[in-house]
């Protein structure tokens, strides 16, 4: 990706937590160099001089904003508010995409959860907003936001929302399929190398092997799934693809596979929360035929519960754990974990 060398500006992405140790260099393989300021649970903070809508346009960060002002011990949003109002601060318009008739709201986030304010400290912030740049507040539908955070780890920032990310189903979107940021995410973290064979047994609504295609990385790609209707609506979004398998069929059986022909599996198996399963019997049944079609050494990706002991289930398996990482989907705590599989020894 370009980098246009405009004048570098601050920006705050908001990410899944528990990838902060990939954060930095997933974005920068998208838009091209950042500098990194700041990363904590789930936010970066990064300098960047290319076109914003680079950034708008990243897959896998939620809501990202424009900084324009830093605050290194907030104490309230009463403080902040007068800090800025008595600041004289840039907004870079381009930036911004702010037009005449534009109107907006002013927003306050405390540890990740918004946040009411005094009716005087809103209408000094609308106030600020209304001077500096002619736009009218619009408390319920507005064109554009303006948000002042605090965050746990004690400090604030004052921001312009470039994004409009959202936990909820988008148009377009179907419930129960991983969000598009979660995805890219875990690809990115399963660290697979290009031109490999691939399979998702599990591949449900999609939300990895979307990611997958678009990144376009892999040799072939098997996605199986039980649900006739999961099915049709793969063959709906991917049926075009040449190196593309779709078909039902139940992960304990893969029969339609030899054995060692997978090079890695990454997939969001069932989490027993709404199916009718005993988790440890229906995980070994699976990882039983997965481990009979994944070659030596290859590589397994799986998204589970926090709740599974995915370590009683495993241990009479070949596997290495090589990595892990704790994250949220859909509010709910789950773990990431990364397998190799190891070779039998002679009396296994």
């Amino acid at each position: 990706m370009k980098n246009s060398h405009r004048e570098s500006r601050t920006y705050i992405s908001m990410f899944v937590p528990g990838f902060e140790n990939i954060i930095e260099n997933a974005i920068a393989r998208r838009i091209g160099p950042i500098q990194a300021k700041q990363i904590n649970s789930g936010m970066i903070v990064y300098m960047y001089g290319g076109s914003p809508q680079e950034i708008i346009d990243l897959d896998v960060v939620k809501n990202t904003f424009l900084c324009l002002q830093t605050f290194s011990d907030p104490v309230d949003f009463s403080k902040m508010v007068r800090q800025v109002s008595e600041s004289r601060l840039n907004y870079p318009a381009q930036v911004m995409g702010i037009g005449r008739g534009h109107s907006f709201r002013v927003r306050y986030s405390y540890a990740n959860q918004f946040h009411k304010v005094a009716a005087g400290v809103m209408k000094s912030a609308e106030n600020k907003v209304s001077r500096d740049l002619c736009l009218t507040p619009n408390r319920v539908n507005p064109d554009l936001e303006f948000w002042y955070i605090i965050r746990s780890e004690k400090i604030g920032f004052y921001t312009f929302l470039l994004t409009r990310g959202t936990s909820s189903v988008k148009a377009g979107e179907t419930k129960g399929k991983l969000t598009p940021e979660l995805a890219s995410l875990i690809i990115e973290w399963a660290q697979i190398p290009p031109n490999k064979t691939i399979m998702d047994p599990f591949a449900g609504y999609g939300g990895l092997a979307d990611r997958l295609v678009s990144l376009n990385s892999f040799k072939r790609l098997f996605l199986f799934d039980i649900e006739s209707e999961k099915i049709q609506g793969l063959y709906h979004q991917l049926g075009d693809k040449k190196n593309i398998v779709i078909k039902k069929q139940d992960a304990r059986f893969l029969n339609s596979l030899t054995p060692e022909s997978i090079d890695a599996v990454i997939t969001d198996p069932p989490w027993g929360s709404y199916e009718s399963i005993d988790v440890e019997q229906f995980y070994t049944e699976t990882l039983i035929e997965i481990l009979r079609v994944l070659k030596t050494h290859g590589k397994m990706i799986l998204l589970v519960s926090e709740r599974i002991d995915m370590d009683r289930i495993v241990f009479p398996f070949p596997l290495r754990l090589t990595n892990r990482t704790n994250t949220l989907v859909n509010g709910k705590k789950a773990i990431i974990y990364s397998y190799q599989k190891l070779p039998r020894t002679p009396n296994a």
